[in-house]
């Protein structure tokens, strides 16, 4: 039944791609006018100039994963997930045990004073934003975020409704998949109990960030550890896999020109915080065109 449930919702989405049933006729995201959103989108907490910071935040997440669901990433969505991340960064397997030891209590209370706390904020250009943060100390925080959206002409509103929470691949196919590319993909992201799984086009080569591959997939978040092991098994490079607030398709939006810079900045900005551990927004992305 899912395997058919799946095959029927591939010719509405795969028109909304604007491509044939598992062709590789779509047009790309990246169209004129397009460009200036490629980073706008989910951004995680960290740039070029701040990798210890993200490092840093890792790890308090990682503790705080521990502490509300326990050890075993087997058990631990999220923490599977941060686990995932870690590798990216090269976390050292001192500090992931540390982390760990931190969330568990052992030797150390810290962990008992971390809490997750998500702010929902409105910008006037219509983006809905979701910032995560993680902190110990609720009130210095709630400060930093507000003065940031403030500044930037964006208040505190409920926007989760604009959002689905997601688990989310970026895949980049095996390499000897060289013929009925799509096709293949789509099987497997069926086996795997992905809900959807979309292609996305790039110009070029250069305009793909780290954390993109050139399929993603969603599924619920509870089968992310499985898809995402299933998927390395299949021989996939996964460039990406995190639990994410995704933008429902009909209420992603794409800003006016008018907005670009003060909505880059705001999201730099709120990224910088030492608390800021995720922003999401419902700009329109690369794979929802």
């Amino acid at each position: 039944m899912l395997r058919q449930n799946f095959l029927n919702r591939i010719p509405k989405f795969a028109q909304q791609l604007g491509f044939q049933k598992f062709s590789f006729s779509s047009s790309g995201f990246l169209l004129s006018g397009h460009n200036k959103w490629s980073k706008i989108k989910h951004k995680k907490a960290e740039n070029d100039r701040s990798k210890s910071l993200r490092i840093g935040k890792l790890s308090q997440a990682i503790a705080l994963a521990v502490r509300e669901n326990g050890p075993n990433p087997c058990n631990n969505v999220r923490l599977a997930a941060y686990l995932e991340e870690a590798k990216k960064f090269s976390l050292t397997k001192a500090v992931i045990e540390n982390a760990i030891k931190k969330g568990s209590g052992i030797g150390n209370k810290d962990a008992q004073t971390l809490n997750e706390v998500i702010y929902e904020s409105m910008h006037p250009s219509g983006v809905g934003i979701i910032v995560e943060t993680i902190t110990d100390n609720r009130s210095r925080t709630a400060a930093f975020v507000k003065n940031v959206l403030r500044k930037h002409n964006a208040s505190l509103s409920d926007v989760q409704y604009l959002f689905d929470k997601k688990g989310k691949l970026e895949l980049n196919a095996p390499k000897e998949y060289t013929e009925d590319v799509f096709d293949k993909v789509v099987e497997d992201a069926i086996e795997a109990g992905a809900d959807d799984i979309y292609e996305q086009k790039f110009e070029s080569e250069d305009e793909k960030t780290e954390d993109e591959g050139d399929f993603v997939a969603l599924t619920k978040t509870n089968n992310l550890s499985k898809a995402t092991e299933y998927f390395r098994k299949k021989g996939y490079h996964i460039t990406d896999a995190s639990i994410s607030y995704v933008p429902q398709p009909g209420n992603a939006v794409e800003p006016s020109e008018d907005h670009n810079e003060e909505l880059q900045d705001l999201i730099e900005k709120l990224c910088d915080l030492d608390d800021v551990v995720d922003v999401y927004t419902n700009i329109k992305q690369r794979y929802m065109d």
